[in-house]
This record gives C-alpha cells, structure tokens and sequence, in this order.
C-alpha cells in the first residue's frame, strides 16, 4: 500500500476509535436509565407474581370445595 492509503486508514481508524469513545461517554446515562427500568420492571414482576400466587390459591380453593360438593351427592 501507498503512503497516503496507509494515512487515511489511521486517520479513518483514530477517528472511529473518538467517536466510539464520546459516544459511549454521552450515552452513559442511558444506561443509568435502563437500569432504573429494570429494577422498575423487577418490582412490577414480583407484585404481579405474588398477586398471580393469590389468584392460584382461591382457584384452588374453588375447585377443593366444588370436588367437596360433588362428592356429596
């Protein structure tokens, strides 16, 4: 390769190694905020969970009494 092509590939190289670098600087609060949605997300899966658990036990209760009815006749 020549000088001048072996030139714009260092150039091209360094300026894609600055603009990573400041790009992933600037978007370093994204990633404050995606980890703020996942522990918001946490906490609603655990909420929906534990409700999904209360709904589970009174469907079982229904059916433990309905088998308790049909059994008596």
């Amino acid at each position: 390769m020549e000088l001048w092509m072996w030139t714009i590939a260092v150039a091209v190289a360094i300026g894609g190694g600055m603009w990573g670098y400041a790009f992933g600087r600037t978007s370093d609060n994204d990633g404050t905020q995606a980890r703020e949605k996942s522990r918001s997300l946490e906490r609603e899966l655990t909420a929906l969970q534990r409700e999904f658990g209360g709904y589970r036990e009174e469907v079982n209760s229904h059916f433990r009494s309905t088998a308790e009815l049909v059994h008596e006749l």
